[in-house]
């Protein structure tokens, strides 16, 4: 099973590593194998197995963001 969800999470970091409040915890994704989040744009991991990711932005959104940008290659 995997899980889509766009929105913050609670405990997400932005590009400026601010802590952002969220709807849901990652506690929504227990029943998932995997979990593939969007809408922040900083790629990071929030669960310590692996399974749950936001895959950032490709390109720079705006100037208070990194320039170190990408994508997520999953083999699942």
């Amino acid at each position: 099973n995997i899980a889509s969800y766009h929105g913050a999470i609670d405990k997400s970091k932005t590009d400026q590593n601010w802590t952002l409040g969220g709807d849901h915890s990652i506690e929504i994704f227990d029943e998932f194998d995997f979990a593939f989040l969007g809408d922040i744009h900083k790629t990071q991991q929030l669960d310590k197995e692996g399974r749950i990711w936001y895959a950032g932005s490709t390109v720079q959104q705006n100037f208070g963001e990194s320039l170190d940008k990408g994508y997520l290659l999953w083999d699942i």
